[in-house]
């Protein structure tokens, strides 16, 4: 009798439990992009992309001065984009992000994000290859004044 009671009142604390957090479950996902909203950056993207230098210049400053951080972050993310304009973006990104994972839209933006600190680290890479290219032609240049002072020193033709 006493097994059983106790095993009644476990059932109905797990029962009882499980029904405070099924509402939680079922409650659908807020992203921060709708499919409109999705479909009209790409749309904004692909103007900005057939816009001339000075109207994209115009476009990423508005989005700036707005504090449209998603719109920043695709135009300072694009295919011409310095180094400094890579490191604003990887910036307006995190402020833009706030949703949960889960959400369809966002993994659009979760591609750009990481396509971004991808190019962000080539420019790392060019810099230290540059960095490394330097050295060796310091390099180069002493082993080649040493080589002619050792041929002016015996004399002996280049």
């Amino acid at each position: 009798m006493f097994i059983r009671l106790s095993c009644t009142l476990l059932l109905a604390t797990v029962i009882s439990g499980c029904q405070q957090t099924l509402p939680q479950v079922l409650k659908p996902i807020e992203c921060s992009l709708s499919t409109q909203q999705l479909a009209g950056l790409v749309r904004l993207e692909a103007g900005y992309h057939k816009a001339n230098a000075q109207n994209r210049r115009a476009q990423r400053q508005l989005a700036i001065k707005d504090k449209a951080h998603l719109h920043s972050a695709l135009l300072l993310s694009a295919s011409d984009a310095s180094e400094e304009q890579l490191q604003q973006a990887l910036s307006h990104y995190n402020r833009a992000r706030k949703t949960p994972p889960g959400c369809d839209s966002d993994a659009y933006l979760t591609l750009r994000q990481d396509q971004t600190r991808t190019r962000l680290q080539h420019y790392e890479q060019a810099r230290e290859l540059n960095l490394q290219i330097e050295q060796l032609q310091q390099k180069i240049d002493a082993l080649t004044g040493l080589e002619n002072e050792l041929s002016g020193q015996r004399g002996l033709p280049r």
